[in-house]
């Protein structure tokens, strides 16, 4: 699931868009290639939860995924 990876990134091979969101801000991007980046500044230090959300197109299932960033 190349949604579920939002550390870096993220591939997808459908397209439109996908809304990142991390510590109750949301950015939706465009994937361009597959590929959906974004940055998120400043953001504070600790541990902070990254999600994505693709919905799908006529070739792709939706796809959902989160994990943990930490900011030294």
């Amino acid at each position: 699931m190349g949604v579920g990876r939002p550390s870096g990134p993220h591939h997808v091979e459908g397209a439109g868009t996908v809304p990142l969101a991390i510590t109750g801000r949301t950015q939706t991007v465009p994937l361009v290639g597959g590929t959906a980046t974004t940055s998120f500044n400043p953001l504070s230090k600790g541990s902070h939860v990254v999600a994505a959300q693709y919905n799908g197109d006529v070739s792709f299932a939706a796809s959902t995924g989160s994990t943990v960033q930490s900011v030294p």
